[in-house]
């Protein structure tokens, strides 16, 4: 073995043991062990809480204990004016099937969003969207002025009737003015949609000036933030279509000065989007956009709401708005029945390559349909793709094995021609066009898959659809297959079955595709599928399956070939 390759398998093998650690080092991999939220509360561990809460001998304990601990503390803080102490109003919570909304009602807005059907990295708690604008207690679809605050003096009605809640303030702003306003959400049954409406009422016998007011649509985190999952592509933005039928999205992680527009925009809709998860605010008609942007620890927070002009409202007058608000996963059908151009946040891929993806996102959601199993879905739609190209792949095969069998003149022409490049150059194209060869018609087949490559493989690392469902021993299709880890003292090295397998038939493939080109760059490319497994390791398995199977279908279609190519040879040799 030559010192280059010696080298070479050394410095790969360091890479492969130190990447892991390296990922947990620059935060790249969720923490093994999460910290536990409120988000993460079970429902027997509220319901303890709720039962002791309720329990008078649990209640006369609590007090025990406070009049001792104000006992303790009486002689310290005798010098101390006591503070009205403001009652706390309880939350309410409102929720169909899929979705769990929990509201403050002194503030008329959504504090948490809970997703029913989808559980954090941990599986020990629903994921919990907090829609809270920071430092603030404003959340999801609550209505304030853009300047200046109101005052909460009375809850009139707070009431939930079915799939409604209903909620009625007695409000003040800043100059003393009263007012009534009457909030009422809808949950759209087994939907993740929320049918809003909202009115004032002039309480007093005086015209209120309003300005300009805010329908917040909430803040949103990254996917990787809220749920503890391990994402290599976070799609966190802020996207919009205008009144034009133009739609625009922004990256979350942009420059304050980039992110923020510099002009009024006139929309349709806007909202905010991660990885898995988007929420969409709709009005009956177009409204100015409002958009947000804060970093927590260098972690972009977004958020998207609708701008309303100033009006003003005379005694014992009304005035009243509807909106409509998506709150969930982004799943093709649910987006699209919510508002017909909502698909657009999907990015599955960028450019055009968005449509492709999300045309094979609805081939594997059909396959699914047909059999049940996104695992089995994954390698059905690779067949597919690969037969697909079955021909194209046979042509590029038939063209390096003609390129392989006039190596040997090729050898030739450069030893006998090398001191006069132009004359050989000549000399090479006339053998090309006498043994009818085209040098670049093993790339250019080739060349024409990698849309479809590309399309794949962020279709497969971007649906949802495959988040938390097992296969065969993977437990999760949109993580890595670990199945246990290996420890080294300083490190423990995961062992993915499906990324060694994936790396394996990718140098099995190489040992059978016709030698051709230089001899040092054949060697540099055997270790091209090494350096992969280093950097790819941590592939969601449903992509190292899509790989692996597309590998495993290649090495087959090679073998035929090789041997029909055998079988033409030798009996024009008879």
């Amino acid at each position: 073995m030559k010192k280059e390759t010696l080298l070479a398998i050394i410095i790969s093998a360091g890479i492969f043991i130190a990447w892991d650690p390296f990922c947990k080092l620059m935060g790249w991999l969720p923490d093994e062990k999460p910290k536990t939220t409120a988000q993460n509360t079970t429902p027997t561990e509220k319901a303890a809480t709720d039962q002791k809460a309720d329990d008078p001998a649990a209640k006369k304990e609590a007090a025990t204990d406070q009049k001792a601990d104000n006992s303790a503390v009486k002689e310290e803080t005798a010098t101390i004016a006591a503070a009205p102490v403001k009652p706390e109003i309880p939350p309410v919570f409102l929720k169909n099937d899929v979705l769990q909304f929990t509201f403050s009602p002194e503030y008329g807005s959504i504090s948490a969003i809970t997703l029913l059907k989808y559980q954090n990295s941990a599986r020990n708690g629903n994921v919990v969207i907090n829609p809270a604008l920071s430092n603030s207690a404003h959340g999801a679809l609550a209505v304030f002025p853009e300047k200046g605050s109101w005052t909460c003096l009375e809850i009139l009605q707070s009431e939930v009737k079915g799939d409604q809640y209903t909620l009625v303030r007695k409000l003040q702003d800043e100059r003393g003015n009263v007012f009534s306003m009457t909030q009422v959400w809808q949950l759209a049954t087994g939907k993740y949609q929320t049918n809003y409406t909202f009115s004032f009422h002039n309480l007093s016998d005086k015209p209120i000036e309003f300005g300009k007011l805010v329908v917040f649509g909430g803040e949103l985190l990254s996917w990787k933030k809220i749920s503890g999952d391990n994402t290599r592509i976070s799609s966190h933005r802020f996207s919009y279509l205008t009144s034009d039928g133009d739609y625009e999205d922004i990256d979350a992680d942009k420059k304050h000065s980039k992110f923020m527009l510099d002009k009024e925009q006139s929309v349709d809709w806007c909202g905010v989007s991660n990885k898995y998860y988007c929420s969409i605010l709709d009005a009956e008609k177009p409204f100015t956009l409002f958009q947000s942007q804060e970093f927590d620890e260098k972690v972009p927070r977004i958020a998207a709401g609708a701008q309303l002009d100033g009006f003003t409202l005379a005694p014992n007058a009304d005035a009243s708005y509807a909106f409509s608000l998506y709150s969930g996963p982004k799943i093709p059908d649910n987006l699209s029945a919510f508002h017909p151009s909502a698909t657009k946040v999907l990015h599955l891929a960028w450019g055009p390559l968005n449509y492709l993806a999300r045309f094979l996102l609805w081939i594997l959601v059909k396959l699914y349909a047909l059999c049940h199993s996104y695992g089995f879905s994954i390698i059905l739609l690779t067949l597919i793709v690969r037969l697909a190209f079955y021909p194209i792949t046979a042509k590029a095969n038939t063209s390096m094995k003609k390129m392989q069998l006039v190596q040997p003149k090729l050898k030739e022409l450069r030893e006998k021609y090398k001191d006069n490049p132009q004359l050989m150059n000549a000399k090479m194209m006339e053998l090309y066009r006498t043994e009818k060869v085209n040098p670049f018609g093993g790339c250019l087949p080739i060349l024409l898959q990698i849309p479809i490559f590309f399309a794949l493989y962020q279709m497969l690392d971007s649906a949802i659809q495959l988040r938390q469902v097992s296969f065969l021993w993977c437990h999760d299709l949109a993580q890595a297959d670990t199945i246990f880890r290996i420890p080294l003292g300083f490190c423990d090295l995961p062992f993915n079955p499906l990324a060694i397998a994936m790396t394996a038939l990718m140098l099995l493939q190489q040992r059978l595709t016709p030698a051709v080109g230089d001899p040092a760059q054949r060697k540099m490319m055997m270790f091209m599928p090494l350096v992969m497994l280093i950097f790819l390791y941590d592939l969601p398995s449903g992509l190292t399956l899509y790989w692996t199977v597309s590998n495993a279908f290649s090495i087959l279609q090679m073998l035929i070939q090789n041997r029909n190519h055998t079988a033409v040879t030798a009996s024009a040799g008879k």
